[in-house]
């Protein structure tokens, strides 16, 4: 009787530090937030020379973590400027930084309907790891990391297809399903 019962508190022990774990690697891994900080991108800044227009300003303050004024600043760019697309998509990571979702969101989709090819993927990808962190992981963020993913010429198709990947992988699945109550252990 107690060889039993021994075996049944190891095995109990087992299933829950397997479970500890999972959790940890989905939380620490596979979470949202998680996911989009491990992709996001390392933006080099250089500021243009012999500038002193609002462009110039905000991308010194964005170097200098000041996110608040370098959104102030790089939103007075006017549209008919050609730094506009640079400018939104700087706007976009200030916002992103200073944890102001929704106004990344709208900066960045800015760029991706005017702005030159390069900046445009920047601000595409940007725009995914936004949604993702955001936690609006439906239509939106699936049609715009569907696109990076697909078109092998996309400055990030590498890192869109391994987000993808990431983003399906069977820890966060499941523990997906477990918050959501369609699974049990």
């Amino acid at each position: 009787m107690t060889r039993n019962r021994l075996f049944v508190a190891l095995a109990l022990a087992i299933t829950l530090a397997l479970g500890f774990l999972g959790y940890r690697t989905y939380t620490l891994r596979y979470g949202d937030e998680q996911l989009a900080a491990h992709y996001y991108p390392d933006v080099p800044i250089t500021l243009p020379t012999n500038d002193t227009t609002n462009y110039y300003a905000g991308l010194n303050w964005l170097r200098e973590d000041g996110y608040p004024q370098a959104t102030a600043a790089l939103n007075q760019v006017p549209r008919t400027d050609p730094n506009y697309p640079s400018a939104q998509y700087y706007a976009g990571h200030a916002y992103y930084r200073n944890g102001q979702l929704n106004a990344a969101m709208t900066a960045l989709q800015n760029v991706t309907d005017l702005g030159p090819s390069t900046v445009r993927e920047d601000a595409e990808w940007l725009l995914a790891l936004t949604y993702l962190r955001a936690g609006r992981t439906e239509r939106n963020f699936f049609g715009v990391l569907g696109r990076i993913a697909e078109q092998e010429n996309h400055r990030h198709h590498a890192a869109g297809r391994a987000l993808a990947t990431d983003f399906r992988s069977p820890w966060r699945t499941r523990w997906e399903a477990l918050a959501n109550g369609r699974g049990a252990y």
